[in-house]
């Protein structure tokens, strides 16, 4: 319970970090933004592109232990769970090592903040629907994985990546992949625009 309260802290005290991160100017320029996010930056934006980056960044995240786990030599599959996608792997003779599942729970993140620096470093993609709804579900995925630890109590990324690595590192991982993926989320948002 302490943990929980020590990683909530941490989380409100980097939004107020991140709050005004990239406005310049004095202080009446400044605006709240949660983690670098105004709701107001979503206004004018269409639906249904920014629900299928948020689709396709929880495919991301699943894709990545996928494989990484056949790059290691697992085999792996898909799997709905409660209605959500879930990927699984397993082995016939060869246990896989404590850094090989502690680097397949970490690739989910790690795709999710790849592909999305990806598509924020690209002009053309930059500010788009997609990226938005891409970038934002990223962010929220190492919000809700830092807060609770994962859905699955019992083998969550975070469980995992902290029984093989370290006790505490899949807060880590996640509470980057959070910070990175929402700074990448006030990039794609934000209303002042390069000019070509």
């Amino acid at each position: 319970m302490k943990n929980r309260i020590l990683w909530i802290i941490i989380i409100l005290v980097t939004s107020f970090l991140f709050s005004s991160i990239g406005r310049c100017g004095g202080l009446d320029d400044w605006e709240f933004r949660f983690f670098g996010v105004d709701p107001r930056d979503f206004n004018g934006r269409k639906l249904l592109p920014c629900i299928a980056g948020a689709i396709v960044s929880i495919g991301t995240h699943e894709t990545g232990h996928l494989i990484v786990s056949e790059v290691l030599g697992y085999d792996s599959e898909m799997v709905l769970e409660n209605y959500r996608p879930v990927a699984i792997y397993y082995w016939d003779d060869e246990i896989p090592s404590d850094d090989e599942r502690a680097i397949i729970a970490a690739s989910g993140f790690i795709f999710q903040t790849f592909f999305g620096g990806v598509l924020t470093a690209i002009p053309a993609t930059r500010h788009s629907d997609f990226t938005v709804g891409f970038n934002s579900m990223s962010t929220m995925t190492g919000v809700s994985y830092t807060i609770t630890g994962g859905f699955n109590k019992d083998t969550s990324d975070v469980v995992n990546i902290d029984k093989y690595w370290h006790n505490g590192t899949g807060r880590i991982v996640s509470g980057t992949s959070m910070i990175t993926n929402g700074i990448f989320t006030y990039i794609s948002l934000d209303k002042h625009k390069e000019k070509d």
